[in-house]
């Protein structure tokens, strides 16, 4: 019997650094300010047509100064993001983006979010 390969369809972030327990640390701009990113990656697997699909993301600043981010969307309407984040970001805390993703088509879809 022929085994049927499974579709994946995933949202990255941009520019990750090596990634260590699961978490992907990145420095904001020219600075060595880290933020961490949980997951870094993400894959939406074994997909059905017409179905959305949600993982939250964390992003904390472990930095000891307060900070500003700023979340691009996506490019494609396929995936789609939502925060809460309503001015700096004190060291420390943390801020929950959710990324969503549905599609009324078959095919392989990739996209980014540059934090």
């Amino acid at each position: 019997m022929k085994k049927q390969a499974s579709k994946q369809y995933s949202i990255l972030q941009r520019y990750p650094e090596p990634v260590l327990n699961n978490t992907t640390t990145n420095h904001l701009g020219n600075t060595p300010e880290p933020i961490e990113v949980f997951p870094p990656e993400i894959f939406f697997k074994d997909i059905e047509p017409n179905q959305n699909y949600e993982v939250t993301v964390t992003v904390r600043n472990i930095s000891k100064r307060v900070r500003r981010l700023k979340f691009t969307s996506p490019k494609t309407s396929k995936f789609q993001i939502e925060h809460d984040m309503q001015g700096p970001l004190a060291a420390g805390l943390a801020v929950k983006m959710n990324v969503s993703f549905e599609t009324d088509q078959d095919g392989d879809f990739h996209d980014v979010v540059e934090i």
